[in-house]
């Protein structure tokens, strides 16, 4: 494939066990980061041997905080946990659009096959710079 469209970076929800130990203080949302979350994913191509370009795009959806969905707090005089489950608290879809072109390198083996012509050149001059009794 060229494209791909219809990218939805999303962020599932968080279902933590809440110990019997601590019975009045839950385990708070798990902070993934400074300020707001966007969840990242991967392209992965092919090289080919010639220059393309990869466009995607989608909608970006942003976690801004985490809210309670769920509880169930732990019993003490069993001795059973409980659990509570959070859920992102997101901002409205950003749509977004992006690109990634590939350009074909030289292989490594041209890369020396150039750098053994230019010293062949460079050599020769040197020589009859030495005989001629010129300064190198």
């Amino acid at each position: 494939f060229t494209a791909l469209t219809a990218i939805d970076s999303t962020l599932g929800f968080q279902t933590l066990v809440w110990s019997w130990m601590s019975p009045t203080t839950p385990p708070s949302a798990v902070v993934r980061g400074d300020n707001d979350f966007v969840s990242l994913y991967e392209i992965t191509t092919v090289v080919r041997e010639f220059d393309y370009t990869l466009f995607y795009g989608g909608h970006e959806i942003v976690a801004s905080g985490w809210g309670v969905v769920s509880q169930t707090p732990p019993d003490p005089d069993t001795m059973t946990d409980g659990s509570i489950t959070y859920a992102p608290q997101t901002l409205p879809p950003l749509p977004f659009t992006a690109f990634l072109t590939l350009t074909q390198l030289p292989a490594p083996g041209a890369a020396v096959v150039l750098g053994m012509g230019s010293l062949v050149l460079v050599l020769p001059r040197r020589r009859r710079a030495q005989e001629s009794g010129g300064a190198p």
